[in-house]
């Protein structure tokens, strides 16, 4: 009989959920766009629908879930004209309550849904390579994967990375993890009082595993850098 580890590197076709936390309200946006922060337009479709387009290339992806707060029908409007053939759901949690709470909620809509990938939805990845992420998942041992990106010396505001291990001095959080229903409920019981799932993550007491991205990182947090996205996106 195959074990847990075995039976993951023994399939190559691995495909599995990704819930995208879309509920930000996109405050540093100092209200200069009309839409919801994941929908902001550049240049012509959604930053969201960007996103799913660039994840759905690695073909890891079987179906993708936009967690939100109360705004699923512009949710659903755009997403429904930008990507009629991608299968997807929008949910809509009564109350804000954080990213813990998102991902708790959408466990809750989805009881059959284990092992299952996490990214935030107001970030594009550029040249998003499939291997990259599946090395990892296939030496998935139960404890979450975190996923790192090269550090953007352009910024200052973003999570901080540091492996003693590696000679890089820090990398930067991706944004992009993996883990397991069974390790998320597990961990929301034993720190009750936590709203931000890196406080988990990021907590010197958990035990996490990391996968490399060759990648670089588009943060649409700003009018600067959104009018920069803008400016290199066809």
């Amino acid at each position: 009989m195959l074990t847990r580890m075995e039976m993951f590197t023994y399939k190559d076709n691995l495909k599995f959920d990704i819930a995208i936390l879309a509920g930000g309200l996109g405050s540093r946006l100092n209200n200069t766009e009309s839409r919801p922060k994941p929908l902001v337009d550049i240049n012509g479709k959604s930053l969201l629908s960007r996103l799913i387009v660039s994840l759905e290339k690695t073909n890891l992806i079987s179906k993708f879930h936009i967690l939100t707060c109360n705004e699923s029908r512009i949710f659903d409007e755009i997403l429904g004209k930008e990507i009629q053939s991608t299968l997807y759901d929008v949910y809509s949690e009564p109350k804000r309550s954080g990213r813990i709470g998102a991902i708790k909620y959408f466990l809750t809509c989805n009881t059959k849904v284990d092992k299952f990938f996490v990214c935030n939805g107001d970030t594009l990845f550029r040249n998003l390579i499939a291997n990259n992420i599946l090395d990892s998942v296939k030496k998935f041992n139960s404890e979450p994967i975190i996923y790192l990106a090269n550090d953007d010396s352009t910024r200052e505001d973003y999570k901080k990375v540091f492996l003693d291990n590696h000679l890089k001095s820090y990398y930067q959080n991706s944004g992009l993890f993996f883990l397991t229903r069974e390790w998320f409920c597990k961990k929301i019981i034993e720190m009750p009082n936590l709203l931000d799932i890196d406080e988990i993550l990021f907590s010197s007491e958990i035990k996490v595993n990391y996968g490399f991205l060759d990648t670089s990182l588009l943060d649409a947090g700003t009018p600067d850098r959104l009018s920069y996205i803008r400016s290199i996106i066809n």
